[in-house]
C-alpha cells in the first residue's frame, strides 16, 4: 500500500557483538550483560554473544607464590581470550560491539586496553557499558589518565547507568556519552500489593555478598538493637560470602537472634525465588559501602516488586530510590540509621505510600519497554538497522 515501509531483509538487519561476562556466575553485571542481549535480540537486531570466560584471581589473602602463579595464569588465559575473540570478531564482522566490561579496577584497565588494542577491529563501532561507580579514579590518577582518554577516544559511545555516573566520566574526542540505566523484565504474576500485614511484624530482606562492604553487619546489628527494644521484625539474608569465616559469622549471629527475628537462607541462584522473596518482604535494605557500586539490579527487582528500599547514597543509587517516595537513602550506612530508618519503614501509611509509589517508578524508567527503546534509539542513530 502506498505510504507503507517495505520490510527489512534478514540480511539486512545489523548483527551486534555483545562481549561481556554472562552467567554463571550470578552476579550483578552478568546478570545485566545477559539481559541487555535479550534486550536487543527483542528490539529486533541480530546478536552474538561472547563470554569473557578467562578469571584472573586477586585475593590480598592468598600467599604471594600463590598469587603471582595466579596473576601469570590469568595474564595466560586472558591472552589466549583475545586471539579467539579477535578471530571470531573477525569470523562475525557485527556492525556495532557492545563492550559491557569497561572496569575501573586497573587489573581491569589493562585487561580492557589489551582488549581494545588487538581483538577488536578498527572499523568496528564501539559501544561501551560502564558498571562501575568508581570510574572517576581512572581518569584522575596520572598513571591511567592517558590511557583512560585513549579508550574513550577509540570508542563511538560509553553508556553511564545513571546521571550521577555519568557527570564522572570525561569523554575526549569524537565519542558521545549516553545514559541509559539497567533494566529487567518483572512480570508480576500476582496482585502488586499483597497483604503484608504490618502488625505482624516488619518483614527485612538483605541481598547480596556477605563482605563487610555490603552492610551485611550494619543491618544485623540494626535488627538486634530493635529486637532489644522487644520491636517485632524478622530478617532474611539471603546471599553468599567468599570465605568461610564470613560466612560461619552471619550463620552464628543470625542464630543468635533466634528465628524469630533472623535467619540466613544462602544464595539464591533462581530470580523467581528472589522475587518471590521481595514480595513477602516489607522492605529490602542494602547499606553498601562498596566503592564499585553502580546500580544495583536487586534495587530494581525490588521497584518492580512494590518494595521500598533503605540503602545508602553511594554510586548511581540515588537515582534508583527516590528518597521519602519509593525508599530511603542513608547518610551514613551504620546500624544507628538503619535502625532509624526502619522505624520509620514501620509506619503503615509511610509503607504503603512507598510500596505504591515503587512499580511506576520501575515502569516509567526501568522497565523493559523504558530501556529498550532507548537502546533501539542508540544502535540506529549509529547505523545499525533493527527488524
Amino acid at each position: 500500500m502506498p505510504g507503507e515501509l517495505a520490510p527489512v531483509s534478514e540480511s539486512d538487519v545489523g548483527l551486534v557483538a555483545v562481549v561481556g561476562r554472562f552467567p554463571p556466575p550470578i552476579h550483578g553485571q552478568a546478570v545485566a550483560t545477559e539481559v541487555l542481549a535479550d534486550l536487543l535480540t527483542s528490539e529486533g537486531f541480530r546478536v552474538a554473544r561472547i563470554n569473557e570466560t578467562y578469571r584472573a584471581e586477586d585475593d590480598d589473602r592468598v600467599q604471594v607464590r600463590y598469587r603471582l602463579r595466579s596473576w601469570i595464569r590469568g595474564a595466560l588465559d586472558l591472552m589466549h581470550f583475545i586471539r579467539r575473540l579477535r578471530a571470531k570478531l573477525r569470523e562475525l564482522d557485527p556492525d556495532i560491539l557492545v563492550y559491557a566490561s569497561l572496569s575501573a579496577t586497573r587489573s581491569g584497565h589493562v585487561r580492557n586496553l589489551l582488549t581494545y588494542a588487538f581483538a577488536f577491529p578498527r572499523k568496528v563501532k564501539i559501544v561501551a557499558v560502564v558498571h562501575n561507580g568508581d570510574i572517576s579514579r581512572l581518569r584522575e590518577s596520572p598513571l591511567t589518565c592517558a590511557s583512560w582518554d585513549w579508550l574513550i577516544a577509540r570508542s563511538r559511545c560509553v553508556v553511564a547507568l545513571s546521571p550521577l555516573l555519568a557527570a564522572r566520566l570525561r569523554i575526549v574526542g569524537n565519542c558521545e556519552l549516553v545514559t541509559i540505566p539497567n533494566t529487567l523484565d518483572v512480570v508480576m504474576d500476582g496482585p502488586l500489593h499483597k497483604e503484608r500485614d504490618m502488625p505482624a511484624g516488619l518483614k527485612v530482606l538483605f541481598v547480596g555478598n556477605l563482605i563487610p562492604e555490603k552492610g551485611v553487619n550494619a543491618v544485623l546489628d540494626a535488627v538486634e538493637g530493635l529486637a532489644l527494644r522487644d520491636c517485632d521484625i524478622q530478617l532474611t539474608i539471603a546471599g553468599s560470602s567468599p570465605s568461610a569465616a564470613l560466612h560461619e559469622d552471619v550463620v552464628q549471629r543470625c542464630a543468635a537472634l533466634g528465628s524469630a527475628h533472623a535467619h540466613y537462607i544462602g544464595q539464591v541462584e533462581d530470580r523467581s525465588e528472589l522475587r518471590a522473596l521481595l514480595r513477602a518482604s516489607h522492605v529490602l535494605v542494602l547499606p553498601s559501602r562498596y566503592r564499585h557500586e553502580a546500580l544495583p539490579m536487586v534495587i530494581i527487582e525490588a521497584m518492580a516488586c512494590g518494595t521500598p528500599v533503605i540503602a545508602s547514597s553511594i554510586g548511581g543509587i540515588p537515582d534508583l530510590v527516590d528518597d521519602g517516595v519509593t525508599g530511603l537513602l542513608l547518610g551514613r550506612a551504620d546500624a544507628g540509621q538503619i535502625e532509624s530508618a526502619l522505624r520509620h519503614m514501620s509506619d503503615a501509611v509511610t509503607w504503603t505510600a512507598m510500596a505504591q509509589a515503587s512499580r511506576p517508578r520501575y515502569e516509567k524508567l526501568f522497565s523493559r519497554d523504558a530501556v529498550g527503546s532507548r537502546w533501539r534509539d542508540l544502535l540506529q542513530g549509529l547505523g545499525c538497522t533493527s527488524r
